[in-house]
């Protein structure tokens, strides 16, 4: 699909991205939410891989819209998300590492590991770094040129997933949902997904973002659906696969929380605010265990 041009399509993509917001991986978190359980502790190396979704991307709804209305949309604007202050904190050890980031709005498993990126195939919307086919298999390439000098790699995917059935598809009726077979979906995808990056990076420190209750503010009472759907399966997939586990549904839990570190309760954007992107970062940065590497 060719590239939209913004003044035709800032509303189209506005509306659609809108939408999107409520099924778009979030995070807001802090240490309380931090799990280093079954995961791999290798310091920071040459490059830091970022894979995922909008989250890992930093996106920011009226950024975006207001970008794309004046014609000006570059990835590079998206400079304050947990990607990119995780990577400011690695610096303070690792001053000359790089950063490849993969992700891309939109993402579900299925299509990180076949192709179709939302940004990419619906828009045409040009990511951080740029690849053809499917994110996964990028991020493959990338660690097998790359053998040995790839940690951490960051990954939030799962989220979209999840609320595409537990919210459109089954309008939070638990029955619905657990005929959905959304659980043994998600966790043969993340497997698959996690699988492929360790065989690829076995000695790699990687760390899973599982993403709060994105219908905390429009269905207060759906907090046992996302966790047990959702935020558990991603849990026992870090652990099979060698992985920390970073859980920002326990971290980011109340209303106030949520208002406080999204756009949920002033715009209806789920995506972080800059505050709530840092908070990210540091849940992350506290998950890694970089911090015993500045300690003296």
């Amino acid at each position: 699909m060719p590239r939209l041009r913004a003044k035709r399509t800032a509303s189209t993509v506005r509306a659609s991205l809108a939408a999107l917001a409520v099924a778009v991986a979030l995070l807001a978190a802090s240490t309380a939410g931090a799990s280093g359980s079954g995961g791999k502790f290798n310091p920071p190396k040459a490059y830091y891989l970022s894979v995922g979704d909008s989250l890992g991307f930093g996106l920011q709804l009226g950024k975006l819209s207001a970008l794309i209305a004046a014609g000006t949309y570059t990835p590079d604007a998206f400079n304050t998300g947990y990607t990119d202050d995780f990577a400011a904190q690695m610096r303070l050890i690792r001053p000359d590492q790089q950063v490849e980031n993969l992700s891309c709005g939109g993402e579900t498993t299925d299509t990180m590991i076949n192709g179709g990126c939302f940004f990419k195939s619906h828009y045409g919307l040009p990511i951080h770094v740029d690849y053809s086919g499917a994110q996964l298999d990028a991020a493959v390439d990338f660690l097998r040129s790359h053998r040995g000098k790839v940690s951490p790699i960051t990954v939030s995917i799962g989220g979209n997933d999840a609320a595409g059935v537990i919210s459109d598809q089954c309008n939070f009726d638990p029955s619905c949902i657990a005929q959905s077979g959304l659980k043994q979906h998600l966790r043969h995808n993340l497997d698959h997904i996690l699988g492929a990056l360790r065989g690829a990076a076995p000695d790699t420190e990687i760390i899973v973002v599982a993403v709060y209750n994105v219908f905390k503010i429009t269905n207060p009472s759906s907090d046992d659906l996302w966790n047990q759907n959702y935020v558990q399966v991603a849990s026992d997939a870090a652990a099979r696969n060698k992985a920390r586990f970073a859980n920002a549904f326990d971290a980011i839990h109340t209303t106030d929380q949520i208002c406080e570190f999204t756009f949920l309760c002033t715009s209806g954007d789920a995506h972080p605010t800059d505050a709530g992107y840092q908070v990210i970062a540091n849940l992350i940065w506290s998950v890694s265990g970089y911090d015993r590497l500045t300690q003296h």
